[in-house]
């Protein structure tokens, strides 16, 4: 049986083979397989490089457009640039994003996998999903019951209907969508959310387009 390998693959370079249901990492000269004890609990995070703009330095991780939530970055091996990167020094985790120490430069070439325990919770132990399209008088699209408001030039507030027992008893997941340079800073509380949204090239407030939120249930 013949295997499908990309062409003019880079060092480092992750492939996964559905039918084999094994990994394979390109060493310069041959494809290697990537010695694990169970191949399922491997993911393939998805490609982030068209991202990349020497500014950003903070990325959603996802497989297969599902949000993972690895519990260290020591369980994520990352090639950027063709070059192995150090989870102790080079990039780190915080819930579902991925943190690089140096913003990545435009251009890179970006592959990376999740070897060993992961969770997943998308839509498993999601609570609330949906889209705030921003402005003065913003709306809600997504999840019955949640009503959001305005509370001032590039802050808003996502309002549950029923309270969690603690503001530590869920993960946020948000993304300013319309929008190619953006920060966004999270405070949770009980009973609601607050999103600062902001350019970072300008750092001026943004009240335009739309914010993804999905709101998941810690396990």
């Amino acid at each position: 049986m013949s295997l499908n390998f990309p062409s003019s693959p880079f060092i480092g370079q992750v492939y996964y083979n559905s039918t084999t249901q094994y990994f394979y990492e390109w060493s310069g000269s041959v494809w290697k397989s990537v010695p694990q004890t169970s191949s399922s609990h491997i993911k393939v995070i998805d490609d982030i490089s068209s991202s990349f703009n020497g500014v950003n330095t903070s990325f959603a991780i996802t497989s297969d457009a599902q949000v993972m939530y690895p519990e260290s970055s020591k369980l994520i091996r990352l090639n950027l640039g063709g070059v192995i990167q150090d989870p102790s020094s080079d990039y780190s985790v915080s819930g579902s994003n991925l943190i690089f120490s140096t913003p990545p430069a435009a251009g890179l070439s970006f592959s990376a996998i999740i070897l060993g325990t992961t969770y997943n919770t998308f839509g498993t132990d999601i609570q609330i999903v949906g889209e705030v399209l921003l402005g003065s008088s913003p709306s809600w699209t997504g999840t019955s019951g949640i009503t959001v408001s305005q509370q001032s030039s590039g802050t808003y507030r996502v309002i549950f209907d029923s309270s969690f027992g603690s503001q530590y008893d869920y993960i946020v997941n948000a993304n300013i969508m319309d929008h190619d340079v953006s920060a966004i800073g999270i405070t949770r509380h009980t009973d609601h959310c607050e999103f600062t949204i902001s350019d970072t090239n300008t750092g001026n407030a943004i009240d335009t387009g739309s914010l993804s939120v999905s709101i998941i249930n810690k396990p």
